[in-house]
């Protein structure tokens, strides 16, 4: 009994085996293994086939072993390149364009250039950086950093800079205004990943300018910033000696609509020194003003543009595309400078009388007197140039786009103040020259523009005169020797926090000179010379100075910034 019951069980495995075989006739795919011991010895048994080069198929221990050939090199490499390929594919995320945001989900991956940048005090004492980001496309849309996370993120970001941003909370904006017609805001969160990369796709800047008409029309929303482009046609008003600051014009483009723009605080110097220098340069104004706010008609004031208190940039005759474009394209009429007897603007671009309103809308100062200004205004008067100092340099390097002084070992940062990326630096003039009026002297700076007026020639120019001679740049040119000795009536803002008078403009006029000496209670002292020299004159005050008007006044230089 034993013996069948054996010899049955041994049959039905048999058939089992056989029922095996029919099915997978190749042998099978998968090998199943009893015990450890087994495995051993299939390995060897394998091992000791590949060696004698037996069968493919064979029995060891009561197991059904197919063997399989090893792959060479090269297949093994595709093999590889193939699943690092699938996987990558598989495991990285899709990069979304800024107007596929919704505030449904947070895994979002962008890929972005910061176009702006800034840091801003909220009402309930919360810090935040404010960024403006855009994609490829010029898609922008506004970002939030909460102060709580600037120690990981405030190091890695910079202005211009292009970053791969993954997972951001995006959410309804509340604010008044937006910078574009996208409706939501980019919060960063603990989870954000942020890797700066090079992508040159993204370009630096896209302005995408709103014309006039579109801003009158409605067409334009009021809850979005706009750029706009336009040349100065008439100067409305500008405040500049109390707070607020502010200067209004009217802008025109090129299909004769006008529009008001208002700028404000820091914006005003930029704007008005353009204004002040152009009176006698008489050349059109072109200005561009970014992320600008549209207000509406209130009272008695109409539609106009305004800067927002930050993120806004202005630019006035820069390098800009936006403005080359407009200049060349240029057909209207423009204001090019002069005030009228009630501080309004001349719209007219004749010259005519231009240089007889020198004179108007300063208050004329004896140099006795600039010590005990109390307010940034701006001011006249007339002097002898005694010297020019040589304690600090007569040129320095600029922002192209600003006259913000720059390292030029910086090149590739922001400017830290227009926040432009710079890629070369404009060399300007700089010069500190002593004045004497009555034996009492003060400093003025004269800056870019007046130099230029004076020399016939760039800063840029005088440089390479220098380096062609086999001199430092740093040597002052021989140019500058032609200030000394003469006489002019000078038009200067006085800045009280920078004890600083820089000269927007001059005037040797004779006529100008003995206004200016008359007003004053001066008396020319000619020369022997019968005939008036205005390059050789001295002053003496007919009335009896105030106590406070002794000795000379000295102002510390300073870096003038637009």
């Amino acid at each position: 009994m034993e013996s069948l019951m054996s010899n049955g069980s041994t049959q039905s495995r048999n058939t089992i085996k056989n029922k095996q075989s029919k099915r997978e006739p190749n042998g099978p795919s998968k090998l199943t293994y009893s015990s450890s011991s087994t495995v051993r010895q299939v390995a060897r048994a394998r091992e000791g086939r590949e060696q004698k080069g037996g069968n493919p198929t064979s029995r060891e221990g009561g197991t059904t072993i197919q063997k399989v050939r090893p792959l060479d090199m090269s297949t093994r490499f595709v093999v590889f390149g193939l699943r690092f390929c699938l996987g990558w594919f598989v495991m990285s995320r899709k990069e979304n364009l800024l107007c596929e945001l919704h505030t449904k989900k947070g895994t979002w991956k962008i890929v972005v250039r910061i176009t702006d940048i800034w840091r801003l005090n909220k009402h309930n004492g919360r810090q935040s950086i404010e960024m403006v980001l855009m994609d490829h496309t010029g898609t922008k849309i506004g970002a939030t950093l909460w102060q709580e996370l600037f120690p990981e993120f405030e190091p890695k970001l910079r202005c211009g800079g292009v970053y791969v941003i993954q997972n951001v909370k995006v959410v309804d904006t509340h604010s008044d205004y937006k910078v574009n017609a996208i409706k939501y805001l980019v919060y960063f969160v603990k989870t954000t990943s942020v890797k700066e990369v090079d992508r040159h796709e993204i370009p630096p800047n896209v302005h995408v300018i709103t014309s006039f008409a579109d801003i009158i029309s409605g067409v334009a929303k009021l809850d979005t910033l706009v750029d706009i482009v336009g040349v100065i046609a008439e100067v409305i008003e500008r405040k500049t000696v109390n707070p607020a600051y502010r200067v209004t014009v009217k802008l025109r483009d090129n299909s004769h609509v006008e529009i008001i723009m208002t700028v404000w605080e820091e914006y005003v110097l930029q704007l008005n020194d353009a204004i002040e220098k152009n009176h006698f340069g008489q050349k059109p104004l072109v200005v561009m003003l970014t992320l600008a706010k549209i207000k509406e008609p209130k009272d008695k004031y109409p539609l106009s543009v305004q800067n927002i208190k930050h993120g806004s940039k202005l630019y006035v005759n820069g390098d800009k595309n936006e403005i080359q474009q407009f200049h060349d394209s240029l057909r209207v009429p423009f204001y090019i400078g002069g005030l009228d007897d009630e501080g309004g603007v001349s719209q007219s671009q004749s010259t005519q009388n231009c240089q007889d309103k020198f004179l108007h809308n300063a208050q004329i100062v004896s140099f006795g007197a600039i010590k005990t200004l109390r307010q940034d205004c701006y001011y006249l008067t007339v002097g002898t140039v005694d010297e020019v100092m040589i304690d600090t340099p007569w040129s320095h390097d600029s922002c192209p786009y600003c006259t913000t002084t720059f390292d030029p070992l910086k090149i590739g940062a922001a400017c830290r103040s227009c926040q432009n990326h710079v890629t070369h630096t404009i060399p300007r003039y700089k010069l500190v020259v002593k004045m004497e009026q009555n034996g009492e002297k003060a400093n003025f700076h004269f800056w870019d523009a007046v130099c230029i007026k004076i020399f016939g020639k760039t800063a840029d120019e005088c440089r390479q005169d220098l380096i062609a001679s086999g001199d430092e740049i740093k040597v002052f040119p021989a140019c500058v020797d032609q200030l000394l000795g003469k006489t002019w009536v000078v038009r200067f803002k006085h800045r009280i926090q920078m004890q600083q008078s820089s000269v927007l403009d001059f005037s040797e006029q004779e006529h100008h000179i003995q206004s200016v000496i008359s007003t004053l209670g001066l008396q020319p002292s000619l020369s022997k010379s019968s005939e008036y020299d205005p390059g050789n004159v001295a002053f003496v005050i007919l009335a009896k100075k105030t106590s406070d008007q002794q000795g000379s006044s000295q102002f510390d230089s300073d870096n003038f910034t637009t």
